[in-house]
């Protein structure tokens, strides 16, 4: 029996829901039918402890499924339209939730160290080319008012909204993840 379920993500283009457990994986849905389940046996997901906790999904416009698991050696996964699955090892990572921007970075909220952005590039295959950029209370590193993280969302002007232990703050010129000083993980 299916428990614990923690996060969901509804892609509407396909009409699939992705429902993520904090023990068994991700089953997916459409008009209320399990349609496939993921979980350490038969995908790239990863258990720890006995238990696959998925943290947050969102498909990309790839229609690349981007997994978080947290407490997890691995806690970025990626499971390609041709059905491949590909996991990253960024360093200092606890994923709590995910989102993309419309450049198809992945903005994690890392739990307790404010929020980490990633990029592939366009190229899930090839980690030699992905970007790391970590957002903090640092001025120069997104000045975020503190790293506890709660929500984050995307505006239909662009913008970044964070919800924090100490209040809202907005990123109201997310192009700065795209700027020189994006550090490879």
């Amino acid at each position: 029996v299916w428990q614990d379920f923690a996060r969901a993500y509804y892609h509407v283009p396909s009409g699939e829901c992705y429902v993520g457990s904090f023990a068994e994986g991700i089953v997916v849905l459409k008009d209320g039918e399990v349609q496939r389940i993921y979980n350490d046996a038969n995908s790239g997901l990863v258990s720890k402890g006995g238990r696959n906790r998925v943290s947050g999904m969102v498909v990309d416009n790839q229609d690349n499924l981007w997994v978080t698991q947290i407490i997890n050696d691995f806690p970025i996964h990626v499971l390609t339209p041709d059905g491949e699955w590909y996991r990253y090892r960024p360093t200092n990572m606890d994923p709590i939730g995910i989102i993309l921007d419309d450049y198809d970075n992945k903005w994690i909220i890392n739990q307790g160290q404010g929020i980490v952005v990633y990029s592939d590039n366009f190229t899930p295959e090839d980690p030699s080319d992905d970007q790391v950029k970590r957002l903090t209370t640092d001025f120069n590193r997104g000045g975020l008012p503190t790293n506890s993280v709660f929500a984050i969302a995307q505006d239909r002007d662009e913008q970044i909204w964070v919800g924090t232990s100490d209040g809202l703050s907005i990123l109201h010129d997310p192009s700065i993840v795209r700027t020189n000083d994006f550090q490879h993980p």
